[in-house]
């Protein structure tokens, strides 16, 4: 049992992977802070919260969204019928095919969203991330979304290709990891074709229900 008391402060956090900026999905720490920020129960730097040996760091975009409605995030889920968790990505899908959307399937969608985002990203990319697909106001009651298709009503926003859609792995050398990132949200979302990965970030900031995540992984031959 975690001890209560007046000087003790309950803060939910998430902790980062030490390779990348992508969130550990899941991975939840309830980290005591004294309301001094010093002493036992931990303190605050630039860093973020240690607690004993471990420091852990908040997450703008989902802090807010953790205990929402005073719950913990849903478990939210968004899966594949063509590749497993770390799975492989057949060529189909990447600019060595089609270079189209592979199908996906969505599940456990908390009570009160009101609509889904989808953000597909490479974290491995030689220049720093880079972003294959930009999706917002996907319907919630949105089950599968069809290969080399968009949902009814859902909108695209600019990957970094410099087009709206869907753009695939193509990596220069080696094995890459692309994270497939869907969202739970309690808004529609009133932006622009132009809107990039950071502000469906921005636009997100604070009405974020649940999170799920699904990495592929692709090498060129």
């Amino acid at each position: 049992m975690i001890p209560q008391g007046r000087n003790a402060l309950f803060l939910p956090f998430f902790v980062l992977n030490a390779g990348s900026q992508d969130i550990l999905t899941g991975t939840l720490i309830r980290a005591m802070i004294s309301n001094r920020r010093s002493g036992e129960g931990g303190a605050k730097g630039e860093s973020g919260y240690t607690v004993g040996s471990v420091t852990v760091r908040e997450h703008s975009v989902l802090r807010s969204s953790i205990l929402k409605g005073g719950s913990v995030m849903s478990t939210l889920k968004i899966s594949s019928p063509i590749f497993e968790q770390n799975g492989r990505i057949i060529s189909k899908y990447t600019c060595d095919g089609e270079d189209i959307n592979p199908p996906l399937l969505l599940e456990n969608v908390p009570a009160g969203t009101k609509s889904l985002s989808l953000i597909v990203d490479d974290p491995d990319a030689p220049r720093g991330t880079w972003v294959h697909w930009v999706v917002w106001n996907i319907a919630p009651d949105t089950r599968e979304i069809k290969e080399h298709s968009v949902p009814s009503g859902a909108r695209q926003g600019v990957n970094d290709f410099r087009k709206n859609g869907y753009g695939g792995p193509c990596p220069p050398s080696g094995t890459h990891r692309y994270f497939f990132k869907l969202y739970a949200l309690d808004v529609m979302l009133n932006m622009d074709p132009g809107t990039n990965k950071s502000g469906l970030e921005k636009a997100m900031n604070g009405h974020i229900l649940g999170q799920a995540e699904l990495i592929g992984l692709y090498a060129r031959k």
